[in-house]
């Protein structure tokens, strides 16, 4: 038994020896770099005689030194500065070993999973290997993850590493590397066994669910654990949206007056003892323009007095710290920035040493980060900004609690370098300022409410201010509470009860109930989040694959459903239920968190799994697939006067949308459309006129070129497919403009 520092628990070497039972490579030679897939020795279980005898010649390290294992290139120039000389920090790029880029990649009755060494890896893995067998010392420092566990397990096995160390640290300074070099540990066979079924898992379902939707609905779709579910979350929004019942109502807005002519505003909220504000289930009371009219007219007529006043102070504490999903939501809310452009940035800022770890999901600060931050609001804002007493949060059920909160390595630190790009610097603030924030005093604001009553009916208007009085952790995040009234909002009097007011003025508002809003990619982040399902760091590439698929496309900011989503929802719903409920993914992910933690078996946990989805993705008779595949249009030519192209409703540009034909209909204007293409094949000339009208109207200046309805004319194909520029070649197609069907036969455009 090996007992493993850095909080993991005791573990059995038993299962992760350093031979390479589960790693199938071999050393690329000089003249041919390629990986295997056998499953006898690997890449570092031998050393060539030639090797041996190079032992004492020049190389990447002397005797006495200590290799250092890191993924990034800049992470490992970072971390070089910081050790010195006697250290070789190298970086292995990401995995050296992985699961085959096509093929299921495990074996189907045991699911062991089969690694293999990308050929593109050959000459990196080289290198490491030469520079460990000279070092003395070999250490560990992949990132303190799953993801990160599993490639230095890889790493090790591939060098043949005698007890190698593994070091675990969540920030890149002087003292969190000094305090891990003093607290080695082993690789934690826990997580990667937890990596290993991740992966698994995603490939049972990718490899096993898609080749049944291509059987069912189409061709070229994919299914995923988490993808699946957030496809059915953001299609189900899309069905809430369109079944919604807009519904018109009105509002009434007194202006009073008191007797030394101070006015304040209130709103009518009882009229004749009925409710005025709108309800979910309740019909508004106000439904059209002449009710609002006659209730104004009410209200101004009536003697007013006020009945109730309320003053009191409230304070607002600051939100915690940042984790992974609330700095995804944050930088898409506040900066634009999407999840997968957030965490690239926030990638580079942890590599240079700038920020903490940014794979958490824990709200820990650690003592040091707490006494500099609560320094620098002192020295910044002074002392009232800082309260009595240090605050700690409390993690969310479920977290992991591994690492600490994603934070600046030195909060004093006020902007990065201009060797960053923008998106770093900006993301920095943001981190820095929330950082900062939430060990800032709480902001107090002086409320006032006032309930004043009509004379002989059931009439009520209210009134109410609010005023932050001390701004608190507002001022240390430079943000504007919405909470506050602001300048061009109303402090109310020192209203008296029983105190009589006179309503002069007053106006009606018309307004829509409105439908629930689509989600962004920061909202999506979230409801993933709240519903259990994935990890934080699972979040930009599952949004990514969505949209790549045809799923949803971006208007804006938000995430509109397809077609092609409703129908693939529906689809698994009838057939796979789990695949798109959040509570069985949620599950899922708990599974592998008693994996990490030693508490439940791999093994047995995809047994289980596949068990009971293998029979859900049995092969569909031909007939219940011929029904799905009827939900979608169909993509084919179907005669010599029509042109295949891509259709969806305004949707997006994915070509993985549906399809529908766009019929070529007037005879003058094929002719126009046969001298322009005179010595242009049929099929060349119809692609290029339908890529033009898909790039024209899927890009960010459409507008230029439109479509009516689900008929291309031969006047938009002839005006759309005019060869561009002197060389009249052309034009360079979007990248979103994927090839279309072919038509069987090849026909000139002369023969239109």
């Amino acid at each position: 038994m090996a007992t493993v520092t850095g909080g993991r628990k005791s573990t059995s070497e038993k299962s992760k020896t350093i031979s390479e039972e589960k790693v199938k490579a071999t050393v690329p030679s000089k003249e041919k770099a390629a990986s295997t897939t056998t499953r006898s020795g690997g890449a570092g279980a031998r050393q060539s005689n030639k090797s041996k005898t190079d032992r004492s010649s020049g190389g990447p390290s002397a005797k006495g030194t200590t290799l250092v294992i890191v993924e990034s290139p800049t992470k490992a120039r970072t971390i070089s500065s910081i050790l010195g000389p006697k250290f070789i920090v190298m970086a292995s790029k990401g995995h050296v070993a992985d699961l085959p880029e096509k093929g299921l990649g495990y074996d189907e009755g045991t699911f062991e999973p089969v690694y293999e060494v990308p050929s593109r890896k050959a000459k990196d893995l080289a290198a490491l290997k030469e520079a460990a067998r000279r070092a003395d010392r070999v250490i560990i420092a992949t990132d303190p993850d799953r993801e990160g566990e599993a490639i230095g397990w890889h790493v090790a096995r591939l060098l043949s590493a005698v007890n190698p160390e593994r070091l675990e640290f969540h920030e890149i300074t002087p003292r969190a590397i000094r305090e891990a070099l003093a607290n080695p540990r082993r690789i934690d066979d826990g997580l990667v066994n937890a990596q290993e079924a991740r992966r698994v898992l995603d490939r049972m379902v990718g490899y096993k669910a898609s080749p049944a939707l291509w059987r069912t609905v189409r061709r070229g779709l994919s299914a995923g654990r988490v993808q699946s579910v957030a496809m059915a979350i953001i299609a189900d929004r899309e069905r809430e949206i369109t079944a919604f019942d807009i519904r018109e109502y009105w509002s009434i807005h007194l202006t009073f007056e008191r007797e030394d002519r101070v006015q304040f505003a209130a709103d009518l909220r009882l009229l004749d003892g009925t409710d005025l504000r709108i309800g979910d289930d309740a019909p508004p009371a106000l439904r059209d323009e002449e009710a609002a009219r006659q209730a104004l007219e009410h209200a101004l007529g009536r003697r007013w007095h006020i009945e109730k006043v309320e003053r009191t102070q409230s304070r607002r504490r600051p939100q915690p710290p940042f984790i992974t999903s609330t700095l995804q939501q944050a930088a898409g809310t506040n900066l634009g920035f999407s999840p997968k452009r957030a965490m690239a940035a926030a990638q580079s800022l942890y590599e240079r040493g700038l920020i903490t770890y940014m794979r958490t999901d824990s709200v820990a600060i650690s003592a040091d980060a707490v006494t500099a931050a609560r320094a620098v609001i002192e020295k910044v804002w002074g002392k009232s900004h800082v309260p009595s007493e240090p605050r700690h949060y409390t993690n969310k059920a479920g977290a992991q609690g591994a690492h600490e909160c994603i934070r600046p390595t030195d909060p004093a630190l006020e902007a990065v370098g201009a060797d960053l790009d923008e998106d770093a610097r900006r993301l920095y603030r943001l981190i820095r300022n929330r950082l900062l924030a939430c060990q800032a005093a709480d902001a107090v604001y002086d409320r006032r409410s006032a309930d004043i009553n009509a004379e002989g009916c059931g009439c009520i208007a209210r009134a109410h201010s609010s005023r932050v009085v001390f701004p608190g952790w507002l001022d240390v995040a430079g943000v504007h509470d919405d909470d506050d009234d602001g300048e061009g909002g109303q402090e109310l009097p020192d209203l008296r009860t029983g105190e009589e007011v006179h309503a002069a003025d007053g106006k009606t508002e018309q307004h829509e109930t409105k439908p629930p809003a689509r989600y962004t990619e920061a909202s999506l982040v979230k409801a993933l989040e709240e519903r259990g399902v994935g990890r934080p760091s699972t979040y930009a590439p599952t949004i990514d694959v969505i949209v790549e698929r045809g799923y949803a496309v971006k208007e804006g900011r938000a995430l509109k459903a397809t077609p092609l989503a409703l129908t693939v929802t529906d689809w698994a719903r009838e057939r796979i239920p789990d695949l798109v409920d959040p509570a069985f993914t949620a599950r899922v992910e708990g599974d592998l968190d008693l994996i990490a933690d030693r508490q439940q078996d791999s093994k047995a946990m995809l047994k289980r799994f596949a068990d009971s989805f293998l029979p859900a993705v049995a092969g569909p008779s031909t007939q219940a697939g011929s029904a799905w595949r009827g939900r979608l249009p169909s993509p084919r030519v179907r005669n010599a006067r029509t042109v295949a192209a891509i259709w969806s409703s305004g949707q997006g540009s994915s070509a993985r949308s549906s399809h529908a034909a766009i019929t070529l209909n007037a005879s003058t204007s094929r002719q126009r459309f046969s001298r322009k293409y005179r010595r242009v094949p049929r099929r060349q000339a119809a692609r290029t006129a339908v890529d033009r009208w898909l790039c024209d109207r899927h890009s960010e200046d459409a507008g230029k070129a439109t479509c009516s309805g689900d008929v291309l004319t031969t006047h938009h194909v002839e005006e759309l497919s005019a060869p561009t520029g002197p060389s009249r070649k052309r034009p360079r197609l979007s990248p979103s403009c994927l090839p279309l069907p072919r038509p069987r036969r090849a026909r000139t455009a002369e023969r239109l």
